[in-house]
């Protein structure tokens, strides 16, 4: 059977009509400068000058389990937004939305191996057999194959905002 994405989702904004008029969203857009104060409950540390340094707040940091006490903040690029261990547990992968990177992290020593380029929002991650790397890459409404020995991408073109991916059975 040949792969096929089908896409349900909708971009949720002011100038999409979705539905009826008195049930379109108005969503009022902030900047993080805007909702620090909000944020900093989540994200201890967090201040305005921080942000200003356009700097992501959203760094992976290394916890000690018994106190919680953060240990070491690893920063991998603008925007990190998602962590993915490898199937080998070897590789800790994260995408860096905003940076536009995907970056490869020893997962004993968090120590970086390696920077990626995938333009275009780098979101979530699946692993196929191959040890190819299938990466939503939400903003530019393609999926990358991406092979980490040579960073090489080949991309495929799926609509609009891809987020989760998952492989099927056949294919691990």
């Amino acid at each position: 059977m040949p792969r096929q994405f089908i896409d349900l989702s909708i971009t949720l904004c002011n100038d999409v009509v979705s539905d009826p008029p008195f049930m379109r969203p108005h969503i009022a857009y902030q900047t993080h400068g805007e909702t620090v104060t909000e944020a900093a409950h989540f994200f201890p540390g967090l201040t305005a000058e921080r942000l200003a340094e356009n700097r992501s707040w959203l760094t992976p940091r290394a916890l000690d389990p018994a106190t919680g006490h953060v240990e070491r903040r690893v920063h991998t690029g603008a925007g990190a937004h998602q962590l993915f261990l490898s199937p080998d547990k070897k590789i800790l992968w994260v995408n860096n939305r905003v940076a536009g990177t995907t970056v490869a992290l020893d997962s004993q020593t968090l120590d970086l191996l390696r920077t990626y380029k995938v333009p275009g929002g780098p979101d979530d991650i699946d692993f196929a057999p191959d040890g190819k790397l299938w990466i939503t890459q939400r903003w530019a409404k393609r999926v990358a194959v991406m092979d980490p020995a040579s960073g090489a991408l080949r991309e495929i073109d799926v609509g609009r905002s891809p987020h989760g991916i998952f492989l099927t059975t056949h294919m691990r």
